[in-house]
């Protein structure tokens, strides 16, 4: 069952996630044995290293079409090589970002914090804070020592700074990771777990501390309530002070509240929601059904007040679907047009749909995606602006004196016919009167193979990343097709030993008879 959710977490997840993992794997396994003989000597075991070898095995057997195509790919991208060390320092988890374990929504309306606003949430409930406040107050030093160690980590990770420069230097892999703040995934983890731990211990001794503590605080709670009033009134920063308009629709209200609340304005609605869940929670503290649902209630509350801060809701999805709508349904021969005058999504529109050439269904686009994950001779062609711009003046596929700036091409339709079109396969009618190449603007992967009349024939790179061939006068059948059978093959047999696994992971265990005793 291990092996399968390592395959799925590294199947789904962004490689700085996986690096993360790794990590944090790795100081599970040292924290486990250092303490082998006093408070974790129930985690380990005579085996205990043949268990996680086991672990590890079994999750990279079950995961080896992700980890093969992954290590390919690492040889030709961009985000193959470190990146800069500006990079690096990119979007941190800041330290007063912390406020919102307990207090999430006023940290997204202010620039106090410094940071994306993606990367200030840490909250965890008000079960895991209590939770993690029990566990540090009976914890010895030594304790809170060994597992606040890879906690303090992970934090001084996610907020860049000096100790992430010195990650960058010298810790390996973490200088592939360009948002400081996706560390921040394993801080809240790590948070939720030491919360767990708590309860556990407070579930099981029925001790009244919970009672104590949350009375402490719902003070402290009203203390935030009362100081986000009179910092209302005396900054007049407010949505209670913003000027009326006219609204054509619930939505434009609904928007209005969005952009005129001010920090003061969610600390006392974020202050309202805890006082009300904790009085519940101190009120029926012995139904523990009731409890756990107000609580609960209270993540899903605050989970989507917090959505439209980080972004939802800025289109809705029938203005997106609108757009997306403009092009035909499937993927069409694309016409044969220069780049500059494909029809592509409009520049107001750009900055909802980061890969436009991916939503528009062309090849090519008219400035370079907004992600930085591409092929290094694609980062080289980019960079030639001289190149760049002469591409853009030609079709996705072209005819070519040579392969240099400034070369005489032909995109006529009476010269190139294109009759097929899809994402690894393209077929075209090639009439070549007076030309030496043929140019498809697909960047030159691997495993890009050309067929003319039926024959296979050697490509080159073109114009520093593209796919070009040398081609003869007269009428061709010409053919473009992606086939990468290797990593087909080894997706076929992933999939064999997942399925392979997956009655081992459900097969009931009786105790009769095991791996490792």
């Amino acid at each position: 069952m291990g092996g399968i959710s390592v395959f799925l977490f590294v199947a789904s997840t962004h490689p700085g996630l996986i690096i993360g993992a790794a990590y944090f794997f790795a100081f599970a396994l040292f924290v486990i044995y250092f303490n082998r003989k006093e408070i974790l000597k129930e985690l380990y075991h005579r085996n205990f290293w043949l268990i996680n070898f086991s672990f590890i095995l079994i999750s990279s057997i079950l995961s080896i079409v992700v980890i093969y195509s992954n290590i390919e790919v690492l040889n030709y991208i961009s985000r193959g090589s470190k990146v800069s060390l500006n990079e690096t320092l990119m979007t941190p988890t800041s330290l007063q970002s912390y406020l919102s374990i307990f207090l999430p929504l006023p940290v997204h309306k202010t620039n106090f914090f410094q940071t994306d606003i993606a990367m200030r949430n840490v909250y965890i409930g008000i079960a895991h804070l209590l939770g993690l406040v029990y566990i540090a107050k009976i914890s010895s030093k030594k304790t809170i020592l060994t597992f606040g160690l890879p906690l303090l980590f992970f934090i001084l990770l996610s907020a860049g700074s000096y100790f992430k420069i010195f990650a960058w230097k010298f810790l390996p892999f973490l200088g592939f990771v360009r948002l400081n703040g996706e560390f921040t995934y394993f801080v809240v983890l790590l948070f939720l777990l030491y919360g767990s731990a708590g309860i556990h211990l407070l579930l099981k001794k029925k001790i009244s501390w919970s009672s104590t503590a949350s009375f402490h605080l719902l003070l402290f709670t009203f203390a935030t309530s009362v100081l986000s009033i009179v910092l209302l009134f005396i900054t007049k920063s407010s949505i209670v002070f913003a000027n009326n308009s006219n609204y054509s629709s619930l939505k434009d209200i609904i928007k209005s509240l969005i952009d005129n609340t001010s920090i003061w304005d969610l600390l006392l609605v974020q202050s309202i929601i805890q006082i009300a869940t904790i009085w519940f929670f101190r009120k029926f503290l012995n139904k523990k059904s009731f409890v756990g649902f107000i609580l609960c209630l209270n993540f899903i509350v605050i989970t989507w007040l917090t959505l439209p801060f980080t972004g939802l809701g800025m289109m809705s999805k029938k203005e997106v679907q609108a757009i997306i709508d403009k092009f035909p349904k499937g993927i069409q021969p694309q016409p044969l047009v220069s780049i500059n005058n494909a029809d592509y999504i409009t520049p107001p529109d750009e900055s909802q749909f980061l890969l436009i050439a991916s939503y528009s269904k062309k090849i090519g686009s008219t400035m370079p995606d907004q992600y930085p994950v591409q092929l290094r001779t694609n980062d080289a062609f980019i960079d030639d602006k001289n190149l760049y711009g002469f591409i853009k003046n030609q079709s996705y596929i072209f005819l070519s004196d040579d392969t240099t700036v400034n070369t005489r091409t032909n995109f006529g339709s009476s010269n190139i016919q294109v009759q097929q079109s899809g994402p690894g396969l393209i077929k075209c009618k090639v009439i070549n009167n007076d030309f030496q190449w043929l140019t498809l603007l697909q960047n030159n992967y691997k495993y890009w193979e050309v067929k003319i009349d039926g024959k296979l024939v050697p490509h080159y790179t073109g114009f520093k990343t593209f796919i070009s061939l040398p081609i003869e006068k007269g009428q061709h059948e010409v053919e473009f097709r992606f086939n990468a059978n290797p990593i087909k093959r080894l997706a076929w047999i992933n999939l064999f030993l997942l399925l392979a696994a997956i009655p081992f992971a459900i097969y009931p265990r009786t105790g009769r008879r095991k791996l490792f005793k």
